[in-house]
């Protein structure tokens, strides 16, 4: 591990920001779009968008595509408590365990957090049994993503303007315009280096819809005349194909940014229980309007509802969590938190 140096903190203003969020919406708009809605010349929105990326503000263009179509029947978080200090190893037991997709080491509850992916719910109980005799591994919850419709919400992230080289209270840290974290991602490094078999996982799709979306996922920015160039037909086809397999097999895209560069120390992972199963839609409509909730899932388990948020200080925490404890018919509050998601989404 090299030496630790300051970390720099790009310097941000409102059209940077806007920029970002009209990209988070939708990765595919046009330069021309953005500088009509930004009112700023064409030349000085590209000049800023490759800025953004060179600065590791803005980390890859994302497309992420449903579970189905990765070949999961279910998608499950895991919350995995283990022996006092062996976290380390527990995590290197689970890095060679294929249906773990990410790991995360976390304080609170649980020691770990995990994504577990199955390709077929029945064998849910009987991979969860074998992962408990996993040695320092004492229990495991099982939080099974129940809709995963609305998911992500990168609207909430809020980003303020900022002005200067670096953080007003500087941190010693290594250099995070790449993730770098204590998870382990099958779902995430295998797709920026080979092509996913997404036609035998899909009867409907066929080689070239599988082809059209393996470059997506690579670069979900990349433009349509450049995918036809490559596979060697019109630039209509490539289009066409795409908007109906943006319908089908697309679960989000948006831009995956890092959190250290706009100045997030950490995030915290709010597992909710509500009173009432009858009161869990309504938390959760409630519960996405607040800032910064940039993840919530409704789950079957322990827990009704899990929600992700950045936090950049002690009194933003505080008052997120306050925002969530108002809502009428929630009933528990367990709070996890973690620094290892540097870049997110991260798939």
């Amino acid at each position: 591990m090299g030496e630790p140096r300051l970390v720099s903190r790009p310097s941000l203003d409102e059209t940077d920001i806007k920029i970002i969020g009209i990209l988070q919406e939708e990765p595919r708009t046009t330069y021309l779009q953005l500088s009509r809605d930004c009112k700023v010349s064409i030349d000085s929105v590209r000049r800023r968008y490759e800025r953004l990326r060179k600065e590791g503000i803005v980390v890859r263009e994302i497309l992420a595509l449903i579970p189905k179509a990765m070949g999961f029947d279910s998608l499950s978080w895991l919350g995995i408590v283990t022996d006092p200090g062996k976290e380390n190893q527990v995590l290197e037991s689970l890095q060679a365990k294929r249906e773990i997709l990410l790991s995360f080491v976390e304080i609170g509850k649980y020691n770990i957090r995990s994504l577990l992916g199955i390709e077929h719910i029945n064998d849910l109980a009987n991979y969860v049994d074998s992962l408990k005799k996993t040695p320092y591994i004492n229990d495991v919850d099982v939080m099974i993503w129940s809709d995963i419709e609305r998911m992500a919400y990168p609207k909430n992230l809020m980003i303020e303007p900022f002005h200067g080289t670096l953080d007003e209270v500087p941190r010693i840290e290594p250099d995070f315009s790449e993730p770098r974290t204590s998870s382990t991602s099958l779902a995430n490094e295998p797709i920026q280096k080979d092509n996913l078999p997404l036609s035998k996982m899909c009867p409907s799709m066929d080689k070239t819809d599988e082809a059209i979306l393996n470059i997506l996922i690579h670069n979900a920015r990349i433009p349509f005349s450049n995918i036809a160039k490559q596979l060697g037909i019109s630039t209509k086809t490539v289009i066409c194909r795409y908007r109906k397999l943006r319908k089908k097999w697309v679960w989000y895209s948006t831009l995956a940014i890092n959190l250290r560069k706009i100045g997030y120390a950490g995030y915290v992972s709010y597992n909710i229980k509500v009173s009432s199963k009858t009161w869990v839609s309504d938390v959760f409509d409630r519960l996405i309007k607040i800032p910064n909730i940039i993840v919530a899932l409704k789950m079957i388990g322990p827990y009704n509802i899990n929600a992700l948020a950045p936090f950049s200080s002690a009194q933003q925490l505080m008052k997120t969590h306050a925002s969530i404890s108002a809502i009428p018919g929630v009933e528990r509050i367990d709070e996890q938190i973690g620094d290892s998601m540097h870049v997110w989404p991260t798939r």
